[in-house]
């Protein structure tokens, strides 16, 4: 497990002096480590290999010194030693930061952390740039030789918009040492094949490549989002865990490593950090929750201690603490009635599930909840659809629609938020000169079909727009990003929620409406800040629209982060009884 350097302190701008322990053993990243460390370094050194209790050890604070720590082991060990944060806070002096940016402070911290730290978790804040971290760190280690071949694993939406554009603009060799791997398997292949030095994929790309990844033998692998890791029974991340080395670095990012509770932190431990996870996941339960009944369970009070203390060694920084200075955003609710159309169709559906219900053949449960759940966000929406039991969130839901319903009053109410955000922008231009690329709104909805609906209504009003799902290829979700962020149109982008919720920046938005809700809280969290990023001078607005007080309520579990499984379940116990 990871263990903090004891009593360290600043000697001076440039030098620190820490206690070594005594059983401390240098090791690890060149073959000379013990012998550099002991004749550069450690001037007192009385054993080549063991350090003498109660040595008082002083030196230069740089980037190499630091890594050297890092890479310290105690004598028949497994648990490494890191620097105390408080020294890691430091702006680093001796880093040559690679491209036409320059970091911010909280960027070079997370620097710090992940340059000396083989296996490592930053959970700064959506928007705070951690891909660009990511990135020059590992630059920095490319460059001294530790890493030579780096695999990134990301979610498929920021293939292009993120990782692919800003390892162009931070590399020295920008475009040359990159390959994205989507498509095809063939085409993956194909590219993987070429040469390059990042290989940058989804997660299923590694399902579809695991062995070719694994020969590879990448020395580095950066897992972004990696709350997509969460559960360590999955095919997922079984294939990710066959790629990785046990001596490889790896890093995990976040904005969110445990949206839903204490469970989700499970997986990622066991992926990156397994020594400082409990054995099995029983062991983790019983650790971090109370088990109220077979299907419900209650996080802890001290929840949160025991996942910061296996999700190790990590950051967290803050959208306030990097020090920002985003225009403030504003969540609100806007009442929809129901026709009565929509209204029919939610009564039948209570009454089936209240006669099965009292028939004995029902119990609240997480899996029925979550078919209901989408049953009600297809009657609020707009249509019925064969297969309700499909996650609203995978943009793969309405292929097969049983009904259109009545929806006018929602498609009206979408419009008149649209109108409105182009006039207060407008209005704003006038007295202080707006920018052409602004009051552009983001439109949620978790249904192709009601996305298809909104576009022709959209398109009936004559306001530009561009709908983008779990389909729509990687380069053309960029190419509509782009003109989005720089272009006066379109206007308005509609999009399904996962297919639009992990690392882009859409900052000419000033607006974001739910048209439906999501079902997860990660993916909730996650699509808000998409507009709340750095580069955004706009006031921003939350809007979503509402059937009912059950649909507002669902969303203020969501907002306020609390959407435990004991109260969605809740929810709907009270809809059917």
């Amino acid at each position: 497990m990871a263990k903090p350097l004891k009593g360290i302190t600043l000697v001076s701008d440039t030098r620190v002096a820490f206690d070594l322990p005594a059983d401390i053993v240098v090791d690890g990243i060149s073959g000379n480590v013990v012998t550099r460390l002991s004749e550069e370094v450690f001037t007192d050194w009385k054993d080549p290999r063991v350090s003498g209790p109660g040595v008082r050890w002083e030196m230069d604070w740089t980037q190499h010194n630091m890594m050297q720590l890092a890479h310290c082991q105690t004598v028949g060990q497994s648990y490494r030693y890191y620097p105390d944060m408080r020294v890691l806070s430091r702006a680093i002096t001796d880093y040559p930061f690679p491209g036409r940016f320059r970091p911010y402070h909280h960027q070079s911290r997370i620097v710090n952390l992940l340059t000396t730290n083989p296996r490592a978790y930053c959970f700064a804040g959506m928007g705070t740039g951690k891909t660009a971290a990511a990135i020059w760190s590992a630059e920095y280690l490319r460059q001294l030789g530790l890493v030579k071949k780096i695999l990134v694993v990301c979610p498929k939406t920021i293939l292009y918009a993120a990782w692919h554009n800003d390892l162009c603009d931070l590399l020295p060799n920008g475009l040359h040492d990159v390959r994205i791997l989507d498509g095809s398997r063939d085409a993956r292949l194909k590219r993987l094949q070429s040469g390059g030095v990042y290989h940058v994929t989804n997660y299923e790309g590694v399902c579809m490549l695991t062995q070719e990844l694994h020969d590879q033998q990448y020395d580095l692998i950066i897992v972004d989002e990696s709350t997509a890791y969460k559960t360590y029974t999955t095919k997922r991340w079984k294939a990710l865990r066959a790629v990785v080395r046990d001596e490889a670095w790896m890093w995990a990012l976040t904005g969110t490593p445990c949206p839903q509770g204490p469970e989700d932190a499970y997986g990622q431990a066991r992926l990156l950090t397994p020594w400082t996870a409990p054995r099995t996941v029983s062991l983790w339960r019983d650790q971090t929750m109370i088990t109220i009944s077979k299907f419900i369970r209650r996080p802890k009070a001290d929840w949160h201690d025991k996942v910061h203390a296996i999700l190790q060694p990590a950051i967290r920084i803050s959208k306030e603490e990097a020090a920002l200075n985003l225009p403030p955003k504003v969540s609100s609710f806007r009442d929809v009635p129901l026709s009565k159309g929509q209204a029919d169709a939610l009564a039948l559906l209570k009454k089936d599930y209240q006669v099965r219900f009292n028939n004995g053949e029902l119990a609240v449960t997480a899996a029925n909840a979550a078919v209901l759940f989408v049953k009600m966000q297809q009657i609020f929406t707009g249509a019925v659809y064969a297969d309700a039991e499909r996650n609203t969130d995978t943009a793969t839901v309405g292929e097969k629609v049983l009904a259109v319903l009545d929806n006018k009053a929602r498609e009206e109410a979408l419009v008149d938020v649209i109108r409105e955000t182009q006039a207060n922008v407008e209005e704003e231009a006038m007295h202080a000169g707006g920018s052409p690329v602004a009051g552009k709104t983001l439109v949620f909805v978790p249904f192709r079909h009601a996305a298809a609906r909104i576009a022709q209504v959209l398109t009936a009003e004559g306001i530009t727009h561009e709908v983008i799902n779990g389909d729509t290829p990687g380069a053309k979700r960029g190419e509509i990003l782009r003109q989005f962020q720089t272009l006066p149109e379109p206007q308005v982008i509609v999009a399904i929620p996962n297919a639009f919720s992990h690392g882009v920046t859409a900052t000419a938005a000033s607006t974001i409406v739910w048209y439906g809700a999501p079902t997860r809280t990660e993916v909730y969290l996650q699509a808000n800040n998409r507009i709340d990023r750095p580069g955004q001078t706009q006031h921003m607005n939350i809007i979503h629209l509402c059937s009912g007080g059950m649909e507002q309520r669902y969303y203020d579990n969501l907002i306020n982060n609390e959407n435990n499984q004991e109260q969605v379940l809740a929810l709907f116990s009270e809809f059917i009884v």
